[in-house]
């Protein structure tokens, strides 16, 4: 296998299967069953184990501990000194995490396993998420509630009509135009919980939204 940079104290073990563009920073260890597309990024310290397959342009920050079996689509960035899979949500009925397209985990995040985070959602730093995440959704706290939802370019999303179950949303901001089901808008402000619920509306003292870092 050849690779862009590899640092001489990084470990490979012989079954990974890594793009030969992947770069591994110091201190990484990789495991046996990782699977990676083009242009993944392996910050110092980072630790892959279990089955965990990573798409293209993923970007994982230092000391990332991730624990398969996960998916993580491309575009995808994860904050250093994240935690991904460590401990199970135990009600979850999901096979394997999944991460979709172009979300962004915040620095210092847990993210509980087999738990399903939507395309272009984002974790604000520190959040503990225990439930399933909606696309374009923005979480925080511990545990996690959905704060609002937010357009590719970060912003928050505007409301102008509905579409059947579907509410029409457009960013203030860049202009793009964005859809949102009634189940998942119903879910703003409330407690993630595995399997597409939501729990208990969030506490008056949660945190406010801060962007992801």
């Amino acid at each position: 296998m050849s690779t862009q940079f590899v640092h001489p104290n990084a470990v490979i073990d012989p079954g990974a299967q890594l793009s030969p563009d992947t770069i591994l920073e110091s201190g990484c260890h990789i495991g046996p069953e990782v699977k990676t597309g083009i242009k993944v990024r392996f910050g110092a310290g980072t630790q892959v184990t279990g089955r965990v397959t990573i798409a293209f342009n993923v970007t994982i920050g230092q000391g990332v501990a991730i624990v398969g079996p996960f998916e993580i689509k491309e575009e995808v960035v994860i904050g250093s000194r994240s935690v991904l899979g460590c401990e199970i949500a135990g009600a979850s009925q999901l096979e394997s995490g999944f991460i979709g397209v172009g979300a962004h985990i915040g620095k210092d995040s847990i993210v509980l396993g087999r738990l399903f985070i939507g395309p272009s959602a984002r974790l604000t730093p520190g959040t503990r998420l225990e439930g399933d995440l909606p696309g374009h959704g923005l979480a925080l706290g511990s545990p996690a509630a959905l704060s609002h939802f937010i357009c590719d370019c970060g912003q928050p999303l505007h409301y102008y009509g509905t579409l059947g179950l579907i509410h029409l949303a457009r960013c203030p901001y860049c202009g793009a135009e964005n859809r949102i089901t009634h189940v998942d808008l119903d879910k703003a402000r409330r407690i993630l919980l595995p399997n597409g619920q939501s729990g208990p509306e969030m506490p008056a003292w949660y945190p406010p939204a801060v962007p992801v870092e």
